[in-house]
C-alpha cells in the first residue's frame, strides 16, 4: 500500500512505493532538463502532477490524499527491472 509522504528530493509530498523509491512530480518540461531518475517514477508535464492526484482520489472515492493514505486505499504494482549504471555526461 502506498502511502503519502515526505520525500526530500523534490518540493512537496509523494506516494512512498517502499524505502526511498517514490511516486512523485517530475519535471513540467523534461526534455529541457538535465535531471534524471533511478527507481522511482516520475510523472511529468505542467499540470500532469495535479492531474494524476486527483483522478486517484476521485477514483478511490476518499475526500483527499490523506484519506487516500490512511485508508490504504491506493497501491502500485510493475514489474522488477535491473537498474542501468550510472553514467556521468560531461557538458
Amino acid at each position: 500500500m502506498l502511502t503519502w509522504d515526505n520525500i526530500t528530493t523534490v518540493d512537496g509530498n509523494a506516494w512512498r512505493v517502499y524505502d526511498g523509491f517514490f511516486i512523485h512530480r517530475g519535471p513540467s518540461y523534461p526534455t529541457n532538463t538535465d535531471g534524471g531518475s533511478i527507481g522511482c517514477i516520475e510523472i511529468c508535464g505542467v499540470g500532469e502532477w495535479d492531474q494524476f492526484n486527483n483522478l486517484i482520489v476521485e477514483l478511490s472515492g476518499a475526500k483527499n490524499k490523506r484519506e487516500v493514505s490512511e485508508k490504504r486505499l491506493l497501491t502500485a504494482e510493475y514489474q522488477s527491472a535491473s537498474r542501468p549504471p550510472l553514467i556521468l555526461v560531461k557538458k
